[in-house]
């Protein structure tokens, strides 16, 4: 244990040491699942998370671009891509979100769908940030 602390005092900081691998654990088994998914092949994952980052802002402009024009299909779609992009990483509450607004833009609620955007937003947005801190491990 002393030769533990002495190597992480010479390495830099222990606490941060300490700390950067426990964020790094959690990040990995955040998305074990989606990883097993891929045949465990991390690059494909990487490459997958990419897909997502580089989609979602569109999607969700989309989405955004629909509820100001009353365009209920380009609700519908932009929606159920995205909740197909959110079950990939088992992010089921965004995927409700996604679900509720394809559902409701479908019957022409439009009412509804603001409010429901705004909270599959805040879900994009929260799996955006942990695949970001993913992706720099």
């Amino acid at each position: 244990q002393e030769l533990i602390g002495k190597l992480e005092i010479w390495a830099g900081t222990p606490e941060l040491t300490s700390q950067s691998a426990a964020t790094a654990t959690a990040a990995e088994h955040e998305f074990a699942d989606a990883l097993n998914r891929l045949g465990g092949d991390d690059e494909l994952l990487r490459m997958q998370m990419g897909y997502f980052l580089e989609e979602t802002p569109i999607l969700l402009s989309r989405i955004s671009s629909g509820l100001k024009n009353r365009d209920a299909q380009e609700i519908v779609l932009a929606a159920h891509r995205l909740k197909g992009l959110l079950l990939s990483y088992d992010e089921k509450d965004g995927a409700n979100h996604a679900a509720m607004l394809e559902d409701q833009a479908a019957s022409v609620a439009l009412e509804l769908t603001r409010s429901t955007a705004q909270s599959l937003s805040q879900s994009v947005d929260d799996l955006t940030d942990r695949i970001q801190r993913y992706l720099t491990l």
